[in-house]
């Protein structure tokens, strides 16, 4: 054995998991469309529709968490815009 043989290990894991990844899409319709789905897999698959669901409702609420708390606990409301005024100063160098 030489002293590459660690990376090299590694490096085809990473492959191959690149290339299960690249192709997961074809692999979830082949499981979903065979109708021979194994309990636990499909327990698993469940448990993953739901995470995702949860995420997702989860993520919504801290997007909307800043405008709750100006709107509710601030009870500030939005200023219109205005027009912007720049002055500008000059010192003279004599």
């Amino acid at each position: 054995m030489t002293d590459d043989f660690p990376r090299r290990l590694y490096l085809l894991l990473l492959s191959s998991i690149r290339l299960l990844q690249s192709k997961r899409e074809l692999y979830r319709e082949e499981i979903y469309s065979s109708g021979t789905m194994d309990p636990s897999l499909a327990l698993i698959v469940a448990f993953l529709h739901n995470y995702r669901d949860i995420a997702v409702n989860f993520n919504a609420r801290w997007q909307q968490l800043p405008m709750f708390y100006l709107d509710k606990i601030l009870k500030v409301s939005r200023r219109k815009q205005l027009a912007g005024t720049t002055w500008l100063a000059f010192e003279s160098s004599r």
